[in-house]
């Protein structure tokens, strides 16, 4: 699953959650609310519960939690949860050795790359679960 479908899929399920809260919900309440398969709500929400975002509440009632309040949960921490990457992946980008222009242009590029990760983490980091829910009128 590409990074911006996890990231989305993690974010949707922490609001089904938070929604929901403070009654604990099954993998497959999340996977029906947002009409994703349970399996990748279960993969989207081990990597939150190791994250400390999600906790798992065992039990014939059981599901998962927020391991937070909603108002403390960025979207860059679950950015964070669901990426070992950044945003930008530049395998086999590199220059040729003997190639100073490519080497500059390497260079500007991967610059470039780095502001508008540090632009869109700036973003996620002011946008929280709660912030979601009241610009979707949920809260």
């Amino acid at each position: 699953m590409s990074l911006d479908q996890s990231l989305s899929v993690a974010a949707n399920a922490l609001c089904v959650i938070a929604f929901l809260a403070p009654a604990p919900v099954p993998a497959t309440k999340i996977a029906e609310q947002i009409d994703v398969n349970p399996v990748v709500i279960r993969r989207a929400v081990g990597k939150l519960v190791s994250a400390g975002l999600v906790r798992s509440v065992a039990g014939a009632h059981g599901g998962y939690v927020l391991g937070r309040n909603a108002q403390e949960i960025t979207l860059q921490d679950v950015f964070a949860a669901m990426s070992e990457k950044g945003i930008f992946e530049r395998a086999n980008a590199s220059p040729r050795a003997t190639c100073p222009e490519g080497e500059v242009i390497s260079d500007a590029i991967t610059a470039v790359f780095s502001q508008a990760e540090a632009a869109f983490a700036q973003v996620l980091k002011h946008t929280t679960i709660d912030t979601l829910l009241k610009q979707a009128e949920f809260a």
